[in-house]
């Protein structure tokens, strides 16, 4: 998934666990459609080979970031059983509004190839911005008469 939006806070690496997992997390403001007084924040968080992508971007730079949606259960030491869900960004570009009003409006268009971080699955193709077949009525198979000569009487 794709969203863009303005880099609003940057936050410095982070050590969790005994086996020392580290991630980063920073958060975008995307402009809300519905009312633009009232701007949407979004967390996001990175580790492993991508712990430094956000590191050449300023406060206010307008980016494009690419990510997973990531979700698991835990169980809190109350025996509470519950759903962990973050944001795993994976790249993070600069994003160029010139360039992108020269594409149609909602035209998927193809990312530049780009090596997974390790440990991540491989990204589904697009859904939509497909084209279907025009329908076509099945025709009956054409039979000829019976030959006179084939008939029992």
């Amino acid at each position: 998934m794709e969203i863009i939006g303005k880099l609003y806070r940057k936050g410095q690496v982070q050590t969790r666990g005994a086996n020392g997992f580290q991630f980063k997390e920073f958060i975008i403001e995307v402009e809300n459609a519905q009312n633009a007084q009232w701007s949407n924040y979004v967390p996001f968080q990175v580790s492993g080979n991508s712990l430094n992508i956000i590191d050449n971007f300023n406060l206010g730079d307008e980016l494009q970031v690419t990510f997973d949606i990531r979700g698991r259960m835990w169980t809190n030491p109350q025996n509470e059983e519950r759903c962990i869900m973050n944001l795993q960004a994976w790249r993070v570009q600069p994003y160029n509004a010139a360039m992108a009003q020269g594409a149609p409006m909602g035209a998927y268009q193809q990312p530049a190839y780009q090596q997974q971080p390790a440990g991540q699955m491989p990204q589904a193709a697009p859904m939509g911005n497909f084209q279907q077949p025009p329908f076509q009525t099945p025709q009956a198979p054409q039979t000829s008469a019976p030959d006179a000569s084939d008939m029992p009487f």
